[in-house]
């Protein structure tokens, strides 16, 4: 398996885990970590509304941001679905709103079960929006857990060149982990 040199980045946008102004959960630390120990270098960006989400992934998208491959997207979810502040994205809502210039990036779900879809409907994301690949989990999760599988997947995906070699490590290294929290991923072939 190669590794990679390069240091990616990874372009997260967090929704809010409770209505309560005093819930200090988030996926930064998380990223920080990361970023600490020159594994990824990092955007975070707290998303209240559907317009804050949109705005954000129209910037993501920009040819000045590529070196921020990696994106994860942390809200609260359903099969098909996640949540923006009061709005209901499904995939094929996001694959429209991204329109093919996904080009070259990975998808990180940190959502309960948004990917709970059969795999031939992920091939067609991957496929729309031009990523290299899609990923996440089919079940409801705990929070903790799926933060520190979310730290392993980015990392694995900064380290290694091919998408293949990150899925084949994390499968050799978390096997029991992954399959517990049911976490899928899908690639260009």
């Amino acid at each position: 398996m190669t590794k990679s040199t390069r240091k990616p980045g990874v372009f997260c946008l967090e929704g809010r885990w409770s209505g309560r102004f005093t819930d200090r959960s988030s996926v930064e630390p998380i990223l920080d970590i990361l970023d600490r120990q020159r594994i990824a270098r990092y955007v975070h960006r707290d998303v209240a509304t559907i317009h804050d989400f949109e705005h954000y992934l129209e910037q993501w998208l920009q040819p000045g941001y590529r070196k921020y491959g990696i994106g994860y997207f942390a809200f609260h979810g359903n099969p098909d679905v996640f949540h923006v502040g009061n709005t209901e994205v499904s995939l094929d809502d996001f694959a429209e709103m991204i329109d093919g210039r996904g080009a070259g990036r990975v998808f990180h779900f940190g959502t309960c079960s948004t990917i709970q879809v059969p795999p031939k409907r992920l091939r067609r994301f991957v496929k729309q929006t031009g990523a290299r690949a899609v990923c996440g989990y089919k079940a409801d999760v705990d929070w903790i857990e799926a933060a520190a599988l979310d730290l392993l997947v980015i990392d694995a995906v900064a380290h290694y060149k091919r998408i293949d070699a990150a899925r084949n490590w994390l499968d050799r290294e978390h096997r029991g982990f992954l399959r517990r929290l049911e976490f899928k991923m899908e690639w260009r072939t």
